[in-house]
């Protein structure tokens, strides 16, 4: 269960971390989301740079 969640967005391109540690990204809008790391420490922000 992610309790909080910090997204990010360019375009449809987009990011999701939570404080449980999992991070995911969609290139498809949202639509489907593939997990880019599973256990990181707690995120509380995300950010394209």
């Amino acid at each position: 269960m992610a309790w909080r969640s910090a997204p990010a967005a360019i375009g449809h391109r987009l990011m999701m971390g939570s404080t449980t540690g999992g991070l995911w990204a969609s290139d498809e809008g949202g639509d489907r989301w593939a997990t880019v790391a599973a256990h990181l420490p707690p995120i509380y922000a995300v950010r394209f740079g």
